[in-house]
């Protein structure tokens, strides 16, 4: 498990650390001071495919260029800024072994002939001998992008941040993002709380039907409904991919089936959650806003179930929250017997702090007891 994040110029952190992590981690505090962006470097930090997570995290902030939507990097960087030489780094501690990833903003070295491309390129006028120029240039570049031998990859990207597919000649100030990646790759669901598509949905429950796993969902229905005796996938094609659709439940003492869209946001939501936890068996759960369209009441139980599936399928957790109930839910878990002293952590992050302050088990119970305010 991680124990320990440090993040520099990533988003709105110029410097910024995590410690003492446990198997379940809830960060807390203020709008706009940054529990979403440590979750988006989680996400990258664990990443085997470090390019396609980029796009992710850029496509779901609606990240482009206004004049071609193209995607725009500028924004994953301090202050808004691409310029020669900064970096992002994302920095972890396991079981005493460092891992990192680091991004950073070089000059452009031209690949090998990309001066004999320019020439022929300006002087050629043969379709063909252009497309067999064009195929050579882009044989270069993957989605991935280039691969060299001291296993960095490289990416070209314009001096707006634009992130270019190749070459493109006619930029006057272009620059590459250089990935050196030493990272543990895991097994990582990023939740928020409109990304489980039904779809996403049915497949995750495909893979547990039938196995111990599934008893975990039918436990986690249960702490909204009680009554749910059964779950079964509706058998045909979700046109609407923003439902909150494809399952019915059936109810005890009743034949009826109902759309799962009916019973409301609490069980779609407890749906989401315990899948994500099945499918991040041996990895990372993140969760952003943990606690939406759950009632107080039903948060202990859900904390409650988290915490033993995390153990049960050994993935640590890191969720976001607003809400004081959800973190005094957690509290009430803490004053298990089989909860260890680093089990639970609630780590409080501040707009411009260097460091979160990290709750432990024994000063979570004292907050609560005091009432005092960790958000």
């Amino acid at each position: 498990m991680l124990e320990q994040l440090k993040i520099e110029n990533f988003r709105c952190f110029k410097s910024f650390e995590l410690n003492q992590l446990g198997r379940v981690n809830l960060l807390v505090g203020e709008n706009n001071c940054g529990k979403t962006s440590i979750l988006e470097a989680l996400k990258i930090f664990y990443s085997g495919s470090i390019i396609n997570e980029l796009k992710n995290i850029i496509d779901y902030r609606s990240e482009y260029l206004l004049e071609d939507k193209e995607y725009d990097l500028t924004h994953l960087f301090y202050q808004h800024e691409i310029t020669l030489n900064k970096h992002i780094l994302l920095l972890g501690y396991s079981n005493n072994e460092k891992y990192q990833i680091d991004l950073s903003i070089i000059q452009l070295d031209n690949i090998e002939s990309t001066n004999d491309f320019l020439k022929m390129i300006r002087h050629e006028s043969d379709v063909d001998t252009l497309k067999k120029i064009q195929e050579i240039i882009l044989n270069h570049y993957t989605e991935q992008g280039i691969k060299s031998e001291d296993n960095s990859i490289y990416l070209d990207i314009s001096s707006k941040g634009k992130l270019l597919d190749y070459i493109d000649f006619l930029e006057n100030k272009a620059l590459k993002l250089k990935i050196e990646i030493s990272n543990k790759v895991l097994k990582t669901q990023f939740i928020t709380p409109f990304s489980f598509t039904p779809q996403k949905s049915l497949e995750i429950f495909n893979q547990v039907v039938l196995t111990p796993e599934e008893d975990l969902v039918y436990q986690a229905l249960q702490i909204i409904e009680p009554n749910i005796e059964r779950i079964a996938p509706i058998g045909y094609e979700i046109k609407n991919i923003h439902s909150r659709g494809g399952f019915f439940v059936r109810l005890k003492d009743t034949q009826k089936r109902i759309p799962i869209g009916s019973m409301g946001d609490g069980i779609w939501r407890m749906l989401g959650l315990s899948l994500a936890l099945i499918s991040a068996k041996d990895g990372v759960l993140l969760v952003d806003e943990i606690d939406t369209g759950l009632h107080y009441t039903a948060l202990e139980d859900m904390w409650k179930l988290i915490w033993e599936t995390s153990k049960k399928l050994n993935v640590q957790v890191f969720a976001t929250t607003h809400n004081s109930d959800c973190w005094k839910a957690l509290e009430a878990l803490t004053s298990r017997e089989d909860v260890g002293e680093e089990d639970i952590s609630i780590q409080r992050i501040e707009k411009d702090a260097p460091r979160s302050v990290a709750y432990n088990k024994e000063e979570i119970a004292t907050a609560v007891e005091r009432e005092t305010e960790v958000r």
